[in-house]
């Protein structure tokens, strides 16, 4: 059961892509218009606040108990990607590669 849990831990942050946001932190913040000197400052303060947030989830977790605040938000969350990977599957077939709302099918319905 711990095994389960730890492992399911582990791929739901694989899965969330927030190891690829911490890595691209820095060119994220300079491709979002944050001055190079600062994007350094920004990455810093982003791990803070990872630092501070799970210290209160340590809290939150102790008295509120593992296995719901472990399985809901994994379900909302898989919920969630699955609505956007549907919309972003469907976007393609609304609009037409200059932007306009024509889409593949003339009239813009699927």
């Amino acid at each position: 059961s711990q095994l389960l849990c730890c492992v399911l831990c582990m791929a739901g942050q694989q899965f969330s892509g927030i190891n690829a946001i911490f890595f691209y932190s820095t060119s994220i913040y300079e491709k979002a218009g944050i001055p190079p000197e600062y994007s350094p400052y920004a990455t810093i303060a982003t791990g803070a606040i990872n630092v501070i947030t799970t210290s209160i989830s340590v809290l939150v977790i102790d008295t509120t108990g593992r296995k719901v605040l472990m399985t809901w938000p994994l379900v909302l969350m898989t919920s969630a990607f699955a609505i956007l990977t549907v919309t972003q599957g469907l976007s393609e077939y609304l609009y037409c590669v200059c932007g306009c709302a024509e889409g593949v099918i003339s009239n813009g319905t699927l």
